[in-house]
């Protein structure tokens, strides 16, 4: 049976240097799967290629098992959530929700019956009417992933969901990805943080230096390397090879 994606080989090579290296892993759908390396591992840029920004130099990937380049379907099937924000800081929240429906062609009455949801998901009610640069650290983290969910995505891509948040506002965007884990998103994260990775996900994949170099359930990871933190079997990983 297809996943929700598949990644088999998958190359990319940027001025001649390989950045990603013959990389396969499998998402099932519905699932909760973390991406992990340090910076230059290769993540980010394999991140971009899943999402369609950043075309493979080789290899394959399918989304809900249709090849990536079948653009319009992909298109419709996943919401990339960015570090970086990716709505308009001179509209209101709801402003920014309707712009981003009809960039999808949905229709006015869907887009307001989306919208409700949204708002009541990310905890926005509130904050509708509010200029987005107006808003607090943590909600414009929350406006960001409504921003790229309001076209009903299968498969969500968070790049560092919680990068510089502190502690509450990390906790607070934890409820809300378990929350659309629950409703049936497959959610594919990156993130540096393991305690992140322990609350959230089912299944990691680790990279270094373009290649993949374990993967498995955080509970597995530990036990194979006879370590008790995420923690430390990152750090084992990350040490060149002698």
């Amino acid at each position: 049976m297809p996943g929700a994606v598949e990644v088999k080989e998958l190359v990319k090579v940027i001025n001649e240097r390989i950045i990603v290296d013959r990389i396969s892993f499998k998402v099932e759908e519905g699932e909760l799967f973390g991406l992990l390396g340090s910076n230059g591992s290769g993540k980010t840029t394999t991140f971009n290629m899943l999402s369609g920004l950043l075309a493979p130099s080789s290899g394959h990937i399918k989304i809900m098992g249709r090849d990536i380049k079948e653009s319009d379907f992909v298109r419709m099937q996943i919401g990339f959530v960015t570090q970086a924000d990716s709505f308009y800081d001179t509209l209101t929240v709801a402003e920014n929700l309707r712009f981003f429906a009809s960039q999808f062609g949905i229709s006015g009455t869907e887009t307001e019956k989306r919208l409700k949801k949204l708002l009541k998901d990310m905890r926005l009610d509130e904050k509708k009417e509010t200029i987005a640069s107006k808003l607090s650290g943590g909600t414009k983290k929350r406006l960001n992933m409504a921003c790229s969910l309001v076209h009903d995505p299968k498969i969500v891509f968070l790049d560092e969901p919680t990068v510089g948040l502190d502690p509450v506002v990390r906790h607070e965007i934890w409820g809300v990805i378990e929350t659309l884990h629950k409703e049936g998103k497959t959610i594919i994260l990156t993130s540096h943080y393991m305690d992140e990775i322990e609350s959230l996900c089912g299944r990691v994949a680790i990279m270094f230096a373009g290649r993949i170099v374990a993967s498995g359930t955080p509970k597995e990871l530990k036990e194979r390397y006879k370590l008790n933190q995420m923690e430390d079997v990152f750090a084992y990983l990350m040490k060149p090879a002698e």
